[in-house]
């Protein structure tokens, strides 16, 4: 596999009409994700090549996932979260 999971988010202000984000949920460690180090968990993962993630589920978004050919490139789109640190100096 590709030594990741993942998981369905949705906002506690979310109507059922929102498709819920795909987010990365844990590494594996030693695994393909973990040793490339560009994914972390909480990663949203909004495409896999040319398939548009945005409105899938997660059973969908992994079923993507099992259909890319075996040893060939896999394009992921992914949106990283944004952390502020030290919030207080921002004012």
């Amino acid at each position: 596999g590709l030594g990741f999971s993942l998981t369905e988010y949705r906002t506690e202000n979310s109507s059922n009409n929102e498709h819920p984000k795909i987010l990365i949920q844990t590494l594996v460690p030693g695994g393909v994700a973990h040793r490339d180090g560009r994914l972390c968990p909480g990663d949203w993962l909004v495409s896999v090549n040319s398939y548009s993630l945005l409105s899938a589920d997660v059973n969908q978004a992994r079923a993507i996932l099992r259909s890319a050919p075996i040893n060939s490139e896999l394009r992921l789109g992914v949106v990283k979260p944004l952390v502020l640190r030290n919030w207080t100096s921002l004012h």
